[in-house]
């Protein structure tokens, strides 16, 4: 996750909106928007450097749409949403990530449909969607995916959305009568089915829309091995001793890591004995 989720909302029936992007918002990061509206809608909502997904929607009355896109050389501020409408109120959420494949492989296993089975919808407080794509038995391919339930309500007196079991989310309303948009993220360590996520819709609830999506983790990168003349590391600790009086001084170098100890002398000065030690890092 990049920085913080972010919201944005307005009730003055407007045709764009801006939403900010998290602070350190950075090249080849991958930005999410759920946008969600009321009333007036007639089809298009779009922003510079974003593709658009519309979610199936219950009712003519209200419309949920994913935005989604990879940050460029330059990452943008902010993002403004362009709606065809009017709407009287729109209510968006954004989440950022790092670390995300981006571009032609953002999603795992497949984009969010237009349409169908991506989206689940229905009417009252529980929201349920069985997995990604709305299917139990459909899987991601890969390690370390960020899952996303993404929910868009016509809510009467709405308060924020009770989200599944493990994630962490945001909730942004728009209007006493308006609607909600609900951003959730959990890191999915290991490829797999999304299985059931339910959550909560508080208020008097209309009805609302629901999308489990994943994006896809960015390949690791490869670990570092040093080249075969490279130097390694093969003492850990100098032991400095002297023997007796007059004696004289040696340096012991020796590591478990080795199998052979590297010894120094010199001549000592008159003393009365003792020793000293010391850890050093010598290459070898």
């Amino acid at each position: 996750m990049r920085g913080a989720l972010q919201t944005a909302t307005s009730t003055a029936e407007p045709s764009s909106l801006a939403i900010n992007t998290p602070s350190g918002f950075a090249t080849g990061d991958v930005a999410v928007i759920c946008v969600v509206g009321s009333s007036g809608w007639t089809g298009a909502v779009s922003a510079t450097g974003l593709t658009a997904v519309t979610l199936s929607t219950p009712a003519a009355a209200m419309f949920t749409q994913i935005l989604y896109g990879t940050a460029g050389a330059s990452p943008p501020a902010s993002y403004t949403v362009n709606v065809a409408g009017p709407v009287f109120n729109i209510a968006m959420t954004l989440g950022a990530f790092s670390g995300a494949a981006g571009g032609a492989s953002t999603w795992d296993p497949n984009a969010p449909a237009v349409s169908g089975p991506a989206a689940a919808s229905g009417l009252g407080g529980a929201i349920s969607i069985a997995g990604f794509e709305n299917s139990s038995s459909q899987a991601t391919l890969v390690n370390g995916d960020m899952m996303l339930w993404l929910v868009g309500g016509r809510v009467n007196s709405p308060t924020a959305t009770t989200i599944p079991s493990g994630f962490t989310g945001i909730t942004a309303i728009a209007g006493a009568g308006g609607v909600v948009s609900t951003f959730a993220y959990q890191l999915q360590a290991s490829a797999g089915i999304g299985g059931t996520q339910t959550g909560t819709a508080n208020g008097s609830v209309f009805d609302w829309t629901c999308q489990l999506a994943a994006l896809t983790a960015a390949s690791a990168a490869p670990s570092y091995a040093p080249p075969l003349d490279a130097p390694t590391l093969r003492c850990t600790e100098l032991r400095r001793t002297s023997r007796g009086c007059r004696g004289k001084k040696r340096d012991v170098c020796s590591s478990p890591a080795s199998a052979t100890s590297v010894s120094s002398w010199s001549e000592g000065k008159r003393c009365s004995g003792g020793s000293q030690s010391q850890l050093v890092s010598l290459w070898r």
